[in-house]
């Protein structure tokens, strides 16, 4: 299956990121397929869209009137997994990540920023996916399992 990662750099980002970050999406597609294993998609495509923390602040505050900065922002086209079953070609959506909140993020966690932005990749496309952590705890759970057995793979 082919996952498209349509990447928009919306905010200033110096070249070494921009070239650390893609190298990064081409295993984060490799190593997401699993979770389409029971769709008979052909080809999935997402946006990716990295912005500043004004726009994710005026996004969180229009889309769910949370008027602050955030580090991501999914915006799914189907309510979950299932709905993909029988399809074989899928635009699941959109996923915005601040750099800046990134940045910070990252440097608090003595990680890398283009490994944070992939970690953030991941989690707004559980979110397309339908997961949600903040549901139960439960959810919270598989979701962030899930999580880390992609990032796992991928920063191996």
């Amino acid at each position: 299956m082919k996952i498209n990662v349509n990447l928009d750099f919306q905010c200033k980002t110096p070249d070494t990121l921009q070239k650390n970050i893609k190298r990064l999406l081409k295993k984060f597609t490799k190593e997401v397929n699993f979770l389409f294993s029971k769709c008979m998609l052909k080809e999935i495509e997402l946006s990716l869209v990295i912005c500043s923390n004004q726009k994710i602040r005026s996004l969180n505050k229009n889309y769910r009137d949370k008027d602050k900065t955030t580090d991501v922002l999914s915006f799914p086209l189907y309510n979950n997994i299932k709905e993909l079953k029988k399809l074989t070609y899928a635009d699941l959506g959109d996923v915005f990540i601040s750099l800046p909140y990134t940045k910070t993020q990252a440097k608090e966690l003595k990680l890398p920023v283009e490994n944070e932005t992939i970690f953030l990749l991941i989690h707004g496309l559980l979110h397309l996916l339908g997961y949600d952590h903040e549901r139960s705890l439960k959810d919270e759970k598989i979701m962030f399992d899930l999580e880390f057995k992609i990032a796992k793979k991928i920063f191996k």
